[in-house]
């Protein structure tokens, strides 16, 4: 299960700002992956996305813990997804080329 403050926390703290991002959660030790707003470019671009960032976390050996998104109905109904990742802030460079690859923005090396 993810903290109280995931993803209902991410929503609320940057809902004003259409962005995502990875983050070391030190009291929880694990990456945090967020994308705020994944529905304001196309209906299916979070899933899209994700799905391409779930194959290569797989492909890495990158475990998911947990997945959310939030607020549920509405509409703003998923305006926030997040997983939650089985790695430590080593990794998190990794991590942030990933989600940009997945998000059309760079190419992998």
């Amino acid at each position: 299960m993810l903290t109280p403050r995931s993803p209902r926390g991410w929503y609320t703290r940057t809902c004003s700002s259409p962005a995502g991002g990875v983050f070391y959660l030190t009291d929880v030790g694990c990456l945090v992956v967020y994308d705020n707003n994944p529905l304001d470019a196309a209906p299916l671009r979070g899933d899209r996305v994700f799905a391409a960032l779930r194959d290569l976390l797989s492909r890495a050996g990158i475990p998911v813990r947990a997945d959310a998104s939030y607020p549920v109905g509405g509409p703003d109904d998923g305006y926030t997804a997040v997983l939650l990742l089985e790695a430590g802030e080593d990794r998190q460079a990794d991590v942030i080329r990933m989600f940009q690859y997945a998000m059309g923005e760079v190419p992998l090396p």
